[in-house]
């Protein structure tokens, strides 16, 4: 959600500098760098996956875009640790992850749209994506 807001509303630029500063402060706080490298490499690419729905996929939805994002997360963090540790064995994870990344998405997704269609936002009118999105949600 905190990183599919600002790609609606302000850009990709927007949404990769809250990733940025979401995943160092998490790890920050949480005390494990690790989770840096997992977190940013799955965050960026979940947003830059979500852009490119967004643009070049006509009439998709934003609980789409977001289950989408959420499942490429959820494999792009495996991935990440599969290469890490060289090994393949993590795999058999992916079914459960992708299951778990769609129900945590559309919940997320939900979440958005209702955002989407409920609050007044100026500054996010002037961006394609928003504008797209919003005329899509008022009509259906």
């Amino acid at each position: 959600m905190f990183t599919l807001l600002p790609l609606l509303f302000f850009g990709t630029a927007e949404a990769l500098l809250v990733v940025t500063v979401k995943t160092v402060l998490g790890s920050l706080f949480a005390g494990n760098f690790s989770l840096l490298l997992y977190s940013f490499t799955a965050g960026v690419v979940s947003t830059l996956a979500a852009r490119f729905l967004l643009c070049f996929v006509p009439k998709i939805s934003i609980v789409c875009v977001s289950v989408a994002s959420a499942v490429v997360h959820n494999m792009t963090q495996l991935l990440v640790y599969c290469f890490l540790t060289k090994t393949v064995l993590l795999f058999v994870y992916a079914p459960y992850l992708a299951l778990l990344g769609a129900a945590a998405g559309g919940a997320v997704g939900i979440v958005v749209v209702t955002l989407v269609k409920t609050l007044p936002l100026p500054l996010a009118a002037k961006n394609v994506l928003f504008r797209r999105e919003r005329t899509q949600t008022e009509v259906s």
